[in-house]
């Protein structure tokens, strides 16, 4: 599922990219590619991810440099975007305000992206793709569950104020069994 407004980010990211850091990394990217297969435009970069192409991610991880910059972040948000995008996809019923969620998935894509700084270049394989994305799933969750254990933590902390009689006896209950160990 396509979420509404996500193809206009896309174009706007790569727009970023046309930067004079972003067509050296571009270069870079190309360097690692068989001549005939190289890429000349961001947005064919773009259209070659979105078709699938999974050697993108390894050649931009080896177009890193010896720091990472915002640059090559992007290039790395390009390159996952469809997949995530599908993961948003699949995550639209844990909030109702889908641009909320979108900048959740990013920022676990991100954080991902930063855990992944550290992987030796000659570690990174065809499952960088699908690592990238399990580790951004698990950070947008666990950053749901806190929420949501926060939320209820609220709404049971709520409840004991309440004056309902069989609240009070509960919350007393439990507090004698408190005492009493």
């Amino acid at each position: 599922m396509h979420l509404p407004g996500r193809g206009r980010e896309r174009k706007e990211l790569e727009r970023e990219l046309m930067s004079k850091t972003g067509m050296d990394l571009l270069r870079r990217i190309n360097v690692g590619m068989d001549p005939l297969r190289a890429i000349g435009t961001w947005g064919e970069f773009a259209e070659c991810a979105v078709a699938g192409r999974g050697d993108l991610l390894c050649l931009v991880l080896r177009a890193r440099g010896p720091v990472a910059t915002d640059c090559w972040s992007s290039a790395m948000l390009l390159a996952c975007w469809g997949p995530l995008e599908r993961l948003a996809s699949r995550m639209r019923r844990w909030d109702e305000d889908q641009d909320e969620l979108w900048q959740e998935v990013l920022t676990g894509f991100l954080g991902a992206v930063r855990d992944l700084e550290a992987i030796p270049l000659e570690r990174s394989d065809d499952s960088l793709e699908e690592r990238l994305v399990t580790r951004t799933r698990d950070r947008v969750r666990d950053r749901y569950r806190r929420a949501w254990r926060r939320r209820r933590t609220q709404v049971s902390t709520c409840l004991s104020n309440s004056p309902d009689p069989r609240i009070e006896e509960q919350r007393k209950a439990e507090e004698d069994a408190e005492h009493s160990r």
